[in-house]
């Protein structure tokens, strides 16, 4: 599949920017945005449709906390995949974690081209202690401690993954999603 006709995934921690840098990458390029979380979330709710607690989809952090891990990756793994076949050259903000899954790695490397926004965790608590979206923690260690510690567990993976690395710690969106989108326009996109 080539560049144009695959999915660019912002790929990395939470509060790195791959929602607001995507929302605008996707407005530079012309593509559709698609948000894992919100993806995750509307399975979450068709599920529920015909059950007593049908209705407007929860956070993605509150399904996280209500399911467990184990079944939140499971949603996640089904939503990435549905997202992907839907919307093949959409501009994709993954949910941090979802790197976790094999098959998730599989699918992201077989049909995205997956950019890496990468904070320090001082900047990534920085923006969590300012973010009002419901995030469970991680971890019982203190907010700095936990990013390391997942960060610490995640890197190989977007390491891996990631044709681009673009650090968001001292730059605005905008300037971040021309950056982002120069890369991907590139020779070598």
């Amino acid at each position: 599949m080539s560049a144009e006709r695959r999915t660019i995934a912002l790929i990395g921690a939470r509060c790195a920017g791959k929602s607001a840098v995507g929302r605008r990458l996707a407005e530079l390029l012309g593509r559709p945005f698609l948000d894992l979380d919100q993806e995750l979330a509307a399975l979450f709710a068709a599920e529920r449709e015909s059950g007593p607690e049908a209705g407007e989809p929860p956070p993605a952090g509150a399904i996280l906390l209500a399911e467990g891990e184990e079944r939140f990756r499971a949603l996640e793994q089904r939503a990435l995949r549905a997202a992907l076949s839907r919307s093949p050259s959409a501009v994709l903000s993954t949910g941090g974690g979802c790197v976790e899954r094999a098959a998730n790695r599989e699918l992201l490397a077989a049909r995205c081209l997956c950019v890496w926004l990468r904070a320090a965790p001082a900047v990534l608590a920085r923006r969590m202690a300012a973010d009002s979206a419901a995030r469970p923690a991680l971890s019982p260690a203190g907010a700095i401690e936990e990013i390391a510690q997942v960060a610490a567990r995640r890197a190989p993976h977007y390491q891996a993954l990631a044709r681009f690395t673009v650090d968001t710690d001292d730059e605005g969106i905008e300037v971040l999603a021309g950056r982002v989108a120069r890369l991907v326009r590139g020779p070598v996109a």
